[in-house]
């Protein structure tokens, strides 16, 4: 994730070369690392001065589009940067005189220091610490720094130093540390998204899937004067967990589904793959609360919450793209006293499971609005990314602190297990329909609007 202040990288440079220097091995040093510029170290002993002396833009990152579709949308992407470091060893002994063995010393253990350490990240410890010596405030953010050392040439670098011929090159090494990401603006506005996707190739003899397909009910406003419930059909698929709703079922189309002694359906998550479940094969029996149908030209399936992987494993249904496929054994062999399948699979094909909105409150006295999920999944789950726009307008999640002022507008909300509370960027003194969108790990609930009578 980008970051705002750059001081903390040089932070986090300064700590690993004062926590690697300690190390018993390396002589366990007590070194001071300043990041002030080589000139302006004066009467130093054992001094490192780590300085940021230039900062260039990463060209392959470029006016890259960012999220959202308000301009100027290149505002919205963070900006790359490479950022530029010289490293200089000072020693003075106590009468003042240059010292430059060991200068030269702590230059040889600030560039092995850099060579042991060239990628840091969120768990890159030194010294046998359990602390990350990345920057508290850039841990948990996915950054990860590079450190490279520059090939300089010696005179590249003489011409670094020399002034008017009066002052000789110091000993240095120079160093590139990529990609910094500068916070970007946030996006005011996000765009819809794409109902409809195909597969047009197929492998004639093997289970091929086509396409995914689901029914997705809602709730028009009352000024519609419609108060039947709506239907549409969603292609790629977009079905939730929540049982009570009639119709939520998957559905997968294709062509030579029902082939083979036998049938099971795969599905992928990226949640549960970081949960050590890359694939996971849907076993009828460890699931009763699930339905399975297997047809010639399609499957349907009845989902559940929570998924029985095996007798002590059950993963969650969060929200979110998941892809399915199928694989099958279509025949049998016994080969030298061994059973022998033979297997085929289908191609993936991907769908959504989705969050829903059953309903809010009226406005409180503060003007925040309360809006309830179906209790099918819990929304404080650190594993997922929760995204709210009202009227076309991103709202920010936060954690609000002290009531506002009933007309302090300021589009934040937070979560609860089963709700959102939002502080609505519209006036909840004057009636109206407001369109709102929740987005759970990239999956869209069905279409629900706030309605202030």
């Amino acid at each position: 994730m980008p970051l705002l202040d750059l001081s903390n990288v040089t932070r986090t440079l300064k700590s690993v070369l004062e926590q690697n220097l300690a190390r018993p091995s390396l002589g366990g040093l007590t070194v001071t690392v300043t990041p002030l510029p080589p000139e302006k170290v004066a009467s130093a002993q054992n001094t490192l001065s780590l300085h940021l002396y230039h900062v260039a833009e990463e060209s392959y990152y470029t006016n890259r589009p960012g999220p959202g579709a308000d301009p100027p949308n290149v505002a919205k992407n963070p900006l790359a940067l490479c950022l530029y470091y010289i490293l200089t060893a000072h020693h003075e002994s106590t009468d003042a005189d240059f010292d430059p063995f060991t200068q030269q010393n702590l230059m040889g253990l600030a560039i092995k220091t850099f060579h042991d350490f060239p990628v840091i990240t969120d768990r890159t410890v030194v010294n046998g610490s359990s602390t990350p010596v990345l920057h508290p405030d850039l841990v948990g953010r996915d950054n990860n720094l590079q450190i490279i050392m520059r090939p300089i040439t010696p005179e590249d670098a003489t011409a670094f130093w020399t002034t008017e011929d009066q002052r000789t090159a110091r000993l240095s090494a120079y160093y590139e540390v990529r990609v910094v990401m500068l916070e970007p603006e946030k996006p005011r506005t996000m765009p819809g998204i794409v109902y409809a996707l195909g597969t047009f190739l197929v492998n004639i003899g093997s289970p091929s899937i086509g396409s995914s397909r689901s029914q997705v009910r809602f709730a028009l406003p009352p000024s519609t004067g419609v108060s039947d419930p709506q239907t549409v059909e969603s292609t790629p698929a977009r079905v939730s967990t929540d049982a009570t709703l009639p119709h939520n079922r998957l559905e997968l189309l294709g062509t030579n589904l029902a082939i083979g002694r036998s049938r099971a359906l795969v599905w992928r998550n990226a949640l549960w793959a970081k949960l050590g479940s890359p694939a996971v094969t849907l076993v009828p029996g460890l699931n009763p609360s699930w339905s399975f149908l297997f047809g010639s030209d399609r499957v349907v399936v009845d989902i559940a919450p929570e998924l029985q992987l095996d007798v002590t494993t059950t993963l969650p249904v969060f929200p979110g793209l998941y892809s399915a496929s199928l694989h099958v054994v279509k025949d049998e062999e016994v080969v030298l006293g061994h059973l022998k399948q033979i297997l085929d699979s289908s191609n993936e094909v991907g769908f959504f499971v989705i969050p829903r909105l059953v309903g809010h409150g009226p406005p409180g006295l503060d003007s925040r609005v309360v809006v309830t999920v179906a209790p099918t999944f819990d929304l404080t789950e650190p594993a997922l990314d929760v995204q709210l726009i009202v009227e076309g307008r991103l709202y920010h999640r936060d954690f609000l602190a002290a009531p506002p002022s009933p007309s302090d507008n300021d589009g934040r909300f937070e979560v609860a297990a089963h709700a959102i509370t939002l502080q609505p960027l519209f006036s909840v003194a004057s009636p109206g329909e407001h369109p709102i969108r929740l987005v759970v790990n990239g999956a869209e609930s069905q279409p629900f609007w706030i309605v202030i009578p």
